[in-house]
Order: structure tokens, then C-alpha cells, then sequence
């Protein structure tokens, strides 16, 4: 059967790449976005990686073990 809308087909088969070759096309946009960061921008970013990561292992290590963890959802609060 012939479509009606040719152009549905371009796009189905556009989003049926691999994820994989997705992920590449990623980190090479990705590169070429910090070509030209000064030092400076890396050791903020790394600043607040750090500040994350901290946060991060402090929830994981300490804090959750001793609490539940709830979120609000359409349903009413859950705890996990």
C-alpha cells in the first residue's frame, strides 16, 4: 500500500537508527562544543560535579539508609 503522507516514512526510518551510532554523533557534537573552554570553565565544572557527586554519595550512603525514599505521584505518595 502506498502511504499518502511519503514524508512519514522518512521520518520512521530516520528514528530507527541505532542507538549506538546516536551516542557517537553525541560525543562528537559534544567534543566540538568545548573546543575553545579556558581552564578556568573546566575547574567550575569540575567544582560543581564535586559539590553533585558529594551530594550523591551522602543521599545513597546516609541518608537513605536510615529514611524511606517517597515521591509524589498521580496515585498519592509512595514509599520505597
Amino acid at each position: 500500500m502506498i502511504s499518502r503522507f511519503p514524508h512519514r516514512l522518512l521520518l520512521r526510518n530516520i528514528f530507527e537508527i541505532n542507538a549506538e551510532f546516536l551516542i557517537i554523533i553525541m560525543a562528537i557534537i559534544a567534543f566540538f562544543c568545548t573546543i575553545g573552554i579556558g581552564k578556568a570553565t573546566w575547574l567550575g565544572f569540575a567544582g560543581y560535579m564535586g559539590v553533585g557527586l558529594i551530594l550523591w554519595l551522602y543521599m545513597i550512603l546516609i541518608k537513605w539508609k536510615h529514611e524511606k525514599v517517597w515521591m509524589k505521584t498521580p496515585d498519592g505518595d509512595k514509599e520505597y
